[in-house]
């Protein structure tokens, strides 16, 4: 058995088991603080990181604006594109439709000349004739 320790033992050895408590949990404090720094660290990045992505989110948002706004745009274009074009189908055919009126009145006009032509030539010979026939007259 052991005997048992006097108070001034007790006491000190009381001392000497808080003053050995003290210095691991002074290391305990320590570890502590390192991991809290490093923990701080680690946020500051995160918040680093999350700013950094909502920065780039801002600009994907600007780039779809002007996405969006280049495609109303084009959609405009297509619209005036589609307007010219409808108005220059009319044109055309207005133009068609009158180049085969001039086609028409110009074959008139040849048919016509060519009747004024075949005229002539039958007044030239009645005229001829008549010539002959006022010469046969005369004495």
């Amino acid at each position: 058995m052991r005997e048992p320790l006097s108070p001034m033992s007790l006491m000190f050895s009381l001392i000497r088991e808080n003053i050995k408590l003290i210095g691991e949990s002074g290391s305990l404090i320590m570890e502590s603080v390192e991991t809290m720094n490093k923990l701080n660290a680690a946020i500051k990045t995160i918040q680093t990181e999350i700013q950094e992505v909502g920065n780039l989110i801002g600009d994907i948002g600007l780039t779809i604006k002007t996405i969006r706004n280049l495609n109303l745009k084009i959609h405009e274009s297509g619209k005036t594109i589609e307007n010219s074009t409808a108005e220059q189908k009319i044109a055309t055919d207005e133009s068609t439709k009158l180049s085969f009126d001039i086609a028409h009145k110009s074959q008139e006009i040849v048919k016509l000349a060519t009747q004024i032509s075949q005229s002539t030539q039958t007044i030239n010979e009645l005229a001829a004739e008549l010539e002959r026939s006022v010469s046969g007259m005369v004495i």
